[in-house]
């Protein structure tokens, strides 16, 4: 993702107190491919051709983030937002966050088991958080108590 972190940095540039990193974040730490389409950029689980191998790395393992307020955390990670929202959520990571932005994935795992998943997210958010507005399925935002 050297060509999306590069413009990222860019664009960012003139604010002092936003944080990029090179890397993804997950629940665990892994290397994955990804085939770039544009805004559709997306993870492979098939043997096909890919464009790159990005590293992912688990939220829990990066000490600097574990005492950081975060003012707002923004998650489109195609599927993968369950298991770091339950991540984040299972560390006590949630307690330092105030805006959370995401789209949860209808798709993933299934279109029956994505609704199960969110629902449960959703319950566990509650806990520490409330919501501030959600189009189903497109974005939600989660701002804290």
């Amino acid at each position: 993702m050297n060509k999306y972190y590069s413009q990222l940095k860019k664009n960012i540039s003139q604010y002092e107190k936003i944080e990029s990193y090179n890397f993804g974040l997950g629940n665990k730490k892994e290397k994955i491919k990804i085939k770039h389409r544009g805004v559709q950029t997306s993870i492979l689980n098939q043997f096909e051709d890919f464009d790159e191998i990005i590293e992912i790395k688990d939220i829990a393992s990066l000490e600097h983030l574990k005492n950081l307020t975060i003012d707002l955390i923004s998650i489109n990670i195609e599927g993968s937002e369950y298991d770091l929202l339950n991540r984040i959520i299972e560390t006590q990571m949630i307690n330092n966050i105030t805006n959370i932005q995401v789209q949860f994935h209808e798709w993933y795992p299934s279109l029956r088991e994505s609704k199960i998943l969110r629902n449960q997210i959703h319950n566990k958010l509650k806990e520490t958080h409330q919501l501030v507005y959600s189009y189903d399925f497109v974005w939600e935002k989660w701002t804290k108590k």
